[in-house]
């Protein structure tokens, strides 16, 4: 772990510990990318979208969710009272 002023080229700028003292991973960066392999894929996560897909396509009928209640209290009196100085 390194502070940003001693970071060299190449090496994680991911933020491991965020104290008074900032510091920085520091492991060798994957291509030209600023994280580690580690940081890299907690910073790129892709998520699939496939699982949902087949979901739709098993789904006969769109799903029906029953919304709740609000209901709305009763107005109570308002007075606006403006003044000005003199």
């Amino acid at each position: 772990m390194k502070e940003i002023v001693e970071l060299g080229y190449g090496e994680c700028r991911y933020i491991v510990a965020d104290t008074p003292v900032r510091l920085y991973c520091a492991e060798p960066v994957v291509g030209a990318s600023s994280w580690c392999a580690a940081h890299y894929q907690i910073c790129f996560i892709r998520s699939s979208r496939e699982p949902l897909r087949k979901a739709a396509e098993k789904a006969s009928e769109p799903v029906k969710i029953a919304a709740p209640v609000i209901e709305a209290a009763p107005a109570a009196p308002v007075t606006l009272v403006l003044s000005w100085p003199s």
